[in-house]
């Protein structure tokens, strides 16, 4: 043993050289730790936040719609049939998840009516069962230019305060729209999302 203590004396070359990856390690495992303040998500990119996140109810040109923790505007994929379709593969590089981590919940804030869970298979956010995105084509809270693009075998929409997809005729037609206030039609500002 002391033969073997001896070829590493500190400041030797080789305890130098043996103690540098194991040093980075230490430091990686530490900095791994560290975590987003409670509630915040460091941007719409679909970074997941830790302990209770509020989702608010935020007035946009077509009412009263879900934003989440940046403030920015919660859509979901919705199939011809009206049903909530997952985003997958490159859709989600246009279309990243609110997500969640292990723990984390989201809060309905004021003004909020719809069911928020976490669906745990894919730690994402979801209202009244249809799983929540941002868009990638905001770039401001309150913006929405993500509602009525068609891409990923579905029709993308703003999420009413209620949990609703904002699917309504009058949305859609640029025509005011009683539950929502008046509302405006959809163009497109960007490249087309169509995957």
């Amino acid at each position: 043993m002391t033969h073997l203590i001896s070829r590493f004396h500190v400041g030797s070359k080789r305890a130098v050289l043996l103690w540098v990856p194991v040093l980075a390690l230490v430091v990686a495992a530490c900095g791994a730790a560290s975590s987003t303040p409670s509630g915040a998500s460091s941007s719409s990119s679909g970074a997941a936040a830790t302990g209770p996140m509020t989702i608010t109810a935020a007035q946009t040109s077509l009412g009263s719609v879900l934003s989440g923790p940046t403030g920015d505007t919660l859509y979901t994929l919705v199939s011809a049939q009206g049903t909530p379709l997952p985003c997958t593969g490159q859709c989600l590089s246009a279309w990243p998840p609110l997500a969640a981590t292990a723990g984390s919940s989201p809060h309905a804030g004021s003004g909020v009516s719809a069911t928020l869970a976490v669906d745990t298979s894919v730690m994402q956010v979801s209202a009244n069962g249809a799983p929540l995105y941002y868009f990638s084509g905001d770039s401001v809270a309150g913006q929405i230019n993500g509602q009525g693009i068609k891409s990923s075998g579905g029709t993308w929409y703003a999420v009413q305060s209620s949990g609703q997809p904002l699917t309504s005729a009058g949305a859609a037609a640029g025509t005011p729209n009683a539950a929502n206030g008046p509302v405006a039609t959809p163009t497109p500002s960007g490249p087309k999302y169509g995957y």
